[in-house]
């Protein structure tokens, strides 16, 4: 899989990171930018995670760049810990059992997982995991927004899209269950 969002992983891996203040009625996103911590933090994302799954994250720091903000990235831990500075791109980070760390730059197998899911396990865990993280970021994208009615018919979407969403992980999980008992 694959996420992306606005410092999901910067804050938590040392590096400045832009958050969201609020949307704006010509619906432009209000960011305040923050210097890093300079420290690596485990787990990087603290929302609940897949079981045995080994994690790649990379920090990207280009709206820094663009938005005059550089001045947070002038240190030793940004140079250190960065791939592309012109760009924006931190190095990879690996998270895999108890601890996070930079990526090797050499040959390494280090992103495999130590145990690989049965296809059962997958139809059943992942689904409920992306609409989890969907349904969270919608939920906190309605607090960022300046117009009260627009937060209210935002809130009445969020229940029916939650409601949709249970609906359609129920059959996600009958069908894993047949897939299971089929093993």
């Amino acid at each position: 899989m694959n996420a992306s969002g606005i410092s999901l992983c910067s804050r938590r891996l040392g590096f400045p990171f832009a958050e969201p203040v609020r949307l704006r009625d010509d619906h432009k996103l209000e960011i305040s930018f923050h210097p890093g911590t300079e420290r690596i933090m485990y787990p990087v994302e603290r929302s609940a995670s897949l079981p045995d799954i080994v994690s790649l994250y990379q920090p990207v720091f280009r709206s820094l760049l663009e938005n005059d903000a550089s001045e947070y990235l002038k240190n030793d831990w940004v140079a250190t810990h960065t791939a592309d500075p012109e760009r924006g791109y931190g190095k990879l980070f690996l998270q895999s059992d108890d601890s996070v760390g930079v990526y090797p730059d050499d040959k390494s197998l280090d992103w495999i997982p130590s145990r690989l899911w049965k296809t059962w396990e997958m139809v059943d865990r992942v689904p409920e995991y992306i609409y989890g993280r969907l349904a969270k970021e919608f939920e906190r994208a309605i607090s960022l927004t300046s117009n009260k009615d627009h937060r209210k018919y935002m809130r009445r979407e969020a229940a029916m899209t939650n409601m949709l969403d249970r609906a359609v992980l129920q059959k996600v999980k009958e069908a894993a269950a047949r897939i299971r008992n089929k093993g």
